[in-house]
């Protein structure tokens, strides 16, 4: 009885350990969004093979140990996805729009696609928060690595521009997203479609490498947010700082000094790039242009205000619910997003999906505010995030549910030293 017993204990640890594996190596290639990729029509990227792989042996494996608020966000999400689908078929009869778009197929396949992605993501976070509880530093490790790798391609091609070459482009990338710093063109989006997207990522970094103590990938996180010259990004990472010195206040002068210097540079770097560019009559306007995308989709949702019209949806009823149409001249996309997660989901899936999504996320920050101060980084992170989110292209990206998995296995790990940089 002890020897099958133990031969069911080897085999369940065998699985785990390789959907752990496939999962750790996705780590790395987490950050290639855009670079390192296959155009299939869409970009396959290194992760959405190996991922796959490890929630399918998760599945294999059929011993679940999930924490209780990873079975919450969970079956939210499952709800979520029930609503958003839903609404991808009801609401053709009740929205009179023109659909012309022919983007991936049409709002049909094109919501589906997403719906099924969204599920993907959810089920990796539940395996992300498996590995977490069960191999912490493992997993610090290679995130470093997948940050290390992207922040150094990053690094090469600001030089490169500096000095007057050409970067070479990953496969997959078709043009560098390039800003403007104190008269220098500064790369933006590295590995990643555009810089908010790479922000984004480095803030989830700059989290992860607090948290673990680990100074050297805090360095090159900083360097990442700075290259993207994001606003939205700056200003999640101001917020990051400061509540996460006020959080963890009373430590030491050091950890002030060291925050006080670093919201500084925040603030010369804002003041250093020309924001009114944003404002200008030219395709450089984004301001504007965001603005007419959120006050469209508010426009959507007060119109389908209980569940929307589905999750994807939103590009194809633009042009019937378009607040400014005078301001599509400076958009180039040819599916419009909100560029607002907030008003993406208000739109897609109406209140209901949008009171999901409130409850999953009042869940995550409860649960990481009662797993202890080692947490503080990743909980001040999350509130930065949320704020970043009004300026963020979509909640549908793998490394926000990665990280969000694992945080969530991080709350239940012991085996991580105490923090503080």
């Amino acid at each position: 009885m002890k020897l099958t017993q133990q031969n069911t204990l080897n085999q369940t640890l065998h699985w785990r350990g390789l959907s752990h594996g496939f999962l750790m190596w996705g780590l790395v290639f987490l950050p290639f969004t855009r670079g390192l990729t296959i155009n299939l029509g869409f970009p396959l990227k290194i992760y959405e093979v190996l991922f796959p792989v490890a929630i399918f042996l998760y599945l294999f494996d059929g011993h679940y140990r999930m924490s209780s608020v990873a079975k919450t966000v969970f079956s939210l999400s499952i709800m979520f996805a029930s609503i958003g689908s839903v609404s991808i078929f009801l609401s053709d009869k009740y929205v009179t729009s023109a659909l012309d778009i022919t983007y991936r197929g049409g709002k049909i396949v094109d919501g589906i696609m997403r719906v099924v992605y969204f599920l993907f993501n959810s089920a990796t976070l539940i395996v992300a928060a498996d590995m977490a509880a069960n191999r912490p530093r493992k997993m610090l490790l290679y995130w470093s690595m997948g940050l290390t790798s992207a922040v150094a391609y990053h690094i090469y091609c600001f030089i490169a521009i500096l000095v007057g070459f050409t970067p070479y482009l990953l496969p997959g990338l078709e043009r560098h997203q390039i800003g403007e710093f104190a008269g220098m063109p500064v790369p933006r989006s590295g590995t990643f479609e555009e810089g908010n997207f790479a922000g984004l990522y480095y803030l989830c970094s700059l989290a992860l490498a607090i948290y673990s103590n680990q100074r050297v990938p805090v360095l090159l996180s900083t360097v990442g947010i700075i290259l993207t010259l994001s606003t939205s990004v700056f200003i999640s990472s101001a917020l990051f700082i400061v509540l996460y010195l006020v959080l963890r206040s009373g430590r030491s002068i050091t950890s002030f000094t060291q925050g006080a210097i670093a919201v500084t540079l925040c603030v010369i770097i804002y003041n250093s790039i020309d924001f009114s560019k944003k404002f200008g009559q030219d395709a450089g306007s984004s301001a504007y242009v965001r603005l007419n995308e959120s006050l469209t989709g508010w426009k959507m949702f007060v119109a389908n205000p209980i569940i929307g019209v589905g999750i994807g949806g939103y590009g194809y009823h633009f042009r019937y619910y378009e607040w400014d149409p005078l301001l599509s001249l400076f958009a180039e996309a040819p599916k419009p997003i909100p560029n607002n997660i907030y008003i993406e989901i208000l739109s897609e899936t109406g209140s209901i999906g949008f009171l999901i999504f409130v409850i999953a996320g009042v869940k995550w920050a409860r649960y990481l505010w009662g797993s202890g101060r080692n947490l503080i980084p990743i909980y001040a992170c999350g509130i930065g995030m949320a704020v970043g989110f009004i300026a963020y292209p979509t909640y549908n990206v793998s490394y926000i549910w990665v990280f969000l998995g694992l945080s969530i296995g991080l709350g239940t790990s012991k085996r991580v030293r105490r923090v503080g940089i």
